[in-house]
């Protein structure tokens, strides 16, 4: 279910188990800053953990404002805790980065990224107007590269040493996913028919 967007406005998503709208910078720091001295948390999101200052981690969110750049909270509807963000950047070509950071371990492996992503997605081509979304996980982030691919994102293929893993400080391998609008709306298609 989807509330009518206005560009500029907040966003309010809904599946079956969750609740995802907009968060302003401010309430994403305030929820989301413990988790920045999780290393487990910070390293499926690709960054080191404990080297965070409250300043630095608002930064990361200042520039949303629901047009380009979105903060997405995920909460859980039996109880409205927040359990993660996530996060779409839109550049004017109208393609949306995707990332997801579900900072509230008991939810890992229960289906949040699928379920949560499969809604943004739907929001982000049906009316935000993109064409494409993508993501490019460390070639190390094997739940989020298996989300991806649950989902029937695209291999596109691999930028070779592309960053560093905030664990080992060793040069890691990120992988390309992309969805384009037609592919979604033939996958949902198949979905509603199956």
């Amino acid at each position: 279910m989807t509330t009518e967007w206005k560009v500029g406005r907040p966003v309010r998503l809904e599946t079956s188990r969750f609740q995802i709208s907009s968060l302003t910078p401010l309430q994403a720091l305030w929820h989301t800053y413990p988790w920045t001295f999780d290393p487990e948390v910070m390293h499926s999101f690709g960054l080191p953990a404990g080297t965070w200052t409250r300043r630095s981690w608002y930064r990361r969110f200042r520039k949303s404002n629901n047009r380009r750049k979105f903060v997405l909270g995920i909460r859980a509807k039996h109880d409205n805790e927040l359990i993660g963000l996530e996060i779409a950047n839109v550049n004017s070509a109208g393609v949306a980065a995707l990332s997801v950071l579900i900072g509230h371990r008991d939810w890992w492996g229960k289906g949040v990224v699928q379920e949560v992503r499969s809604a943004v997605i739907d929001f982000l081509f049906d009316q935000v107007g993109c064409s494409r979304v993508w993501g490019t996980p460390s070639s190390r982030n094997f739940p989020s590269i298996f989300n991806y691919q649950k989902l029937g994102f695209t291999c596109e293929g691999i930028l070779r040493q592309h960053g560093l893993d905030p664990a080992t400080k060793q040069h890691v391998d990120f992988v390309i996913f992309s969805m384009l609008r037609r592919d979604w709306k033939r996958k949902c298609g198949e979905r509603v028919a199956a």
